[in-house]
């Protein structure tokens, strides 16, 4: 069914949702569209213990929020699904459209529909990796740790692994990190900068960048010879 809800209704379950990551692109792109008067599709909730759970539609929430004079958005209702229903939902629905899932995103779903009793065809079905290739696809980037826990460790703390395992506290901490490199998220921030797309308006971005010029007064590239662009 379909109903108006207010946008704080709206539960993000991490548990339940596959995205690691929000793109701050597609919600600027969204944000546009939005403006121009462009209408989007339903975002997908699931009814769960009087909860409104998000399923799709992570990226047009966001946008929303971020746009003034947007309170309530349109939704679809799923209901009487369970836990795994309405994880298993939201793979489905955000396999097929929107931002596609990154590599580190792929592997956490593999891993978590393994738990919950998925054989390689079903898995196959739902991520679109073939069926045949998942236990190689694993193997390039999950790690165990030394008390035998597996997951899949993202590529900005992959010089960390040593003999395919890595501390047991590296599962806990990576989840400050970002799924990607650190060249590209050291590339995201200087392309930020480079074009001014950096926004002093909000406090709370400008007082990371003073903590971070406060960083990179600190650092010694003595060992590093950084070729300056010609202007």
């Amino acid at each position: 069914m379909n109903k108006i809800l207010k946008i704080n209704e709206i539960v993000l379950d991490e548990k339940l949702y596959p995205r690691n990551n929000i793109l701050w692109q597609v919600i600027a792109r969204y944000k546009n569209a939005i403006r121009s008067g462009d209408k989007f599709p339903p975002i997908v909730v699931a009814l769960f213990n009087e909860k409104y759970i998000l399923v799709d539609g992570a990226h047009r929430l966001e946008a929303y929020k971020q746009l003034k004079g947007f309170e309530h958005v349109g939704v679809e209702v799923l209901t009487n699904l369970t836990e795994e229903e309405i994880y298993v939902e939201a793979v489905k629905r955000n396999n097929t459209h929107g931002a596609q899932f990154s590599y580190q995103e792929t592997n956490n779903i593999i891993l978590r529909l393994q738990d919950l009793g998925y054989d390689n065809v079903k898995i196959s079905e739902l991520v679109k990796v073939p069926a045949t290739e998942i236990t190689n696809f694993l193997a390039r980037s999950v790690v165990t740790t030394s008390v035998g826990n597996r997951f899949p460790l993202k590529p900005t703390l992959r010089h960390l692994v040593k003999n395919g395992e890595v501390e047991s506290k590296v599962e806990q901490d990576q989840e400050s990190y970002s799924a990607i490199s650190q060249m590209s998220i050291l590339d995201e921030v200087i392309s930020l900068i480079e074009n001014k797309y950096i926004n002093l308006n909000d406090e709370r971005i400008v007082k990371r960048m003073v903590i971070l010029k406060d960083f990179m007064d600190k650092f010694k590239f003595n060992k590093v010879k950084v070729k300056k662009k010609k202007k």
